[in-house]
């Protein structure tokens, strides 16, 4: 296999972790490539492997490896591109709904990757396009979600949102989270958003702080077109795809759909979603619950 090691310069905090998987992976006799930043800090490893650097990933990867939360997942998803690339997430981060925990990676793990025991879910993105100029970045897809907000924090913000060329609401608040099932459990879950199953492909509006009281989350179908017009009194607002953010002019129209593109996520365990439910968000911790 060829696997890629994607993460932040930061694995530098938990290098032990990260020489287990080099060294579980390169003692199975696979070929590991890593990225920009964990190849600066692997001259600190106990021992010299035989690895190279990437830049840019292409067909020939059987499996990225991200080494972080989920921050850094969804910065690897953005790294992936257009590629599909099954991607598996270990936890050297703090809470996780999209990665594993690092303990869980073992020689067993690596012949699951070799022989293809695992599930691989197929997750859902959502597309920025802006017909008025340049792409917001250069892969302008999401995986959790797309966020437009005020840029200071003096005043709201209006957001006017048509759906298929018909009005649906002005928000006057703070900002507006348009999410995946995937981003269903992120910003969009603080703001009172509702949890939304992963295999579905459903798209979520979750106003931040509107001034409307009677306003509240909506659930979309996937093939809906989403055209955005923002009113400030600054002259931009801050718009966000996933990790990456940016300020635009408010003379900028934003549409969203969903992506042609959809994100290869792996996972070891066949209760993923509920037990992230219950072991991340501690459903069921209740002392009602205990007996004896």
């Amino acid at each position: 296999m060829r696997v890629t090691l994607f993460g932040r310069a930061s694995v530098a905090q938990k290098m032990e972790q990260f020489e287990n998987v080099i060294q579980l992976l390169v003692d199975a006799g696979h070929e590991v490539l890593l990225n920009e930043s964990l190849y600066m800090i692997q001259d600190d490893l106990q021992t010299q492997y035989n690895v190279s650097k990437i830049n840019t990933p292409d067909d020939t990867i059987d499996y990225v490896l991200s080494l972080g939360g989920d921050g850094t997942m969804l910065e690897a998803v953005t790294w992936i591109g257009d590629k599909a690339i099954p991607i598996l997430g270990l936890n050297f981060g703090r809470l996780g709904f999209l990665t594993d925990t690092v303990a869980s990676f073992t020689a067993d793990t690596v012949q699951r990757l070799q022989e293809k025991d695992l599930v691989i879910d197929e997750r859902s993105m959502l597309l920025w396009t802006n017909p008025e100029g340049e792409p917001i970045r250069r892969f302008p897809h999401a995986l959790n979600d797309i966020t437009i907000q005020r840029a200071s924090s003096s005043s709201m913000i209006t957001i006017h949102v048509t759906i298929d060329g018909i009005p649906l609401n002005s928000y006057w608040a703070d900002g507006l989270i348009i999410s995946t099932p995937t981003g269903s459990t992120g910003y969009s879950l603080s703001c009172g958003g509702p949890i939304i199953h992963p295999s579905t492909k459903n798209i979520v509006l979750t106003p931040i702080a509107p001034h409307n009281l009677n306003i509240r989350p909506l659930i979309l179908d996937k093939g809906v077109k989403i055209a955005i017009e923002v009113e400030a009194r600054d002259p931009q607002f801050l718009a966000t795809l996933d990790t990456h953010s940016v300020l635009l002019d408010t003379s900028r129209h934003v549409e969203i759909s969903s992506s042609p593109y959809i994100t290869k996520i792996c996972r070891l365990q066949n209760d993923y979603f509920t037990g992230a439910i219950r072991d991340k968000l501690y459903w069921g911790i209740d002392k009602r619950n205990s007996h004896g």
